[in-house]
């Protein structure tokens, strides 16, 4: 099934015993750039509001970026 490029970003909540955890991952390189392009944002914009990333990586075609809300 081809979904195009219009799939975007699933995003999830996760709970372990070190905390909890906001992660938004692709799996579409068109989506990935989106979202790469967000993540590029969000670094440059010091706000109290921004929910500070712990960790972002590349997984196959798409991107995982993880937050500690």
């Amino acid at each position: 099934m081809d979904l195009g490029p219009w799939l975007g970003p699933l995003s999830y909540g996760l709970r372990t015993e070190a905390g909890s955890y906001f992660v938004k991952t692709t799996g579409f390189p068109n989506a990935a750039a989106s979202l790469r392009q967000a993540l590029t944002v969000h670094q440059a914009v010091k706000h109290p509001v921004n929910i500070p990333i712990a960790h972002s990586f590349t997984t196959g075609p798409g991107l995982a970026v993880v937050a500690r809300p």
